[in-house]
């Protein structure tokens, strides 16, 4: 039988070595056998940690699948172009494409499987998505900064459009073209001049 080193303890941090055993752990569940087969105690076994190390670094299945979602690729951020169409444009094409390279998309699918039967997955996923709505925000504020547009819209309301087209586009497997991300962002700014000048969002 080959005996495998065991990775030394380093205290209260995190072992940088344990987290990539662990990330590769769970992407290898992922890509093998879906989230059907992902658990912690998959991933610990696989990796040769301890589930209470596990536990203690990620909050369950989601705060491990959000991590690996974010370790594929880059984060998307927001970009300052000059121009609001061509940033939100920007950012929906960039999140979309993200999803649909390598693995990125089934292990957010995945995230968001979890977020309906299980509390601290729900948790979070929306902090995920709090962050998220935080890059959205930005882009407006900058836009209202330079003078592109005025003041007082309700940029809740322009996130959950936003954020649900997107996750529509993730969970149904649509692409997102470059025109259609501009059509969508003339749309939304529409919306948000409108609102600036006392009418409806």
């Amino acid at each position: 039988m080959i005996k495998t080193a065991r990775r030394k303890s380093i205290g209260s941090q995190r072992n940088p070595e344990t987290r990539i055993a662990v990330l590769q752990a769970a992407r290898d569940i992922m890509a093998n056998g879906g989230i059907a087969k992902f658990s912690i105690e998959a991933v610990a076994r696989e990796a040769r940690a301890g589930k209470p190390t596990i536990y203690k670094w990620w909050n369950g299945k989601a705060g491990l699948l959000l991590d690996l979602h974010q370790s594929t690729a880059p984060e998307i951020e927001a970009t300052n172009t000059g121009s609001l169409r061509e940033d939100i444009a920007g950012f929906l094409v960039n999140l979309i494409d993200h999803w649909h390279s390598d693995d990125a998309g089934d292990i957010f699918r995945a995230v968001i499987a979890e977020a309906q039967v299980d509390q601290k997955s729900r948790t979070a996923f929306g902090d995920y998505i709090a962050g998220r709505r935080a890059v959205l925000s930005g882009m407006v504020d900058a836009a209202v900064s330079r003078g592109e547009i005025s003041g007082g819209a309700d940029i809740d309301v322009l996130c959950d459009i936003l954020s649900g087209l997107a996750l529509q586009r993730l969970l149904s497997g649509r692409d997102l073209s470059v025109k259609e991300a501009g059509a969508i962002a003339d749309v939304v700014i529409d919306g948000i001049v409108g609102q600036s000048n006392g009418a409806s969002l």
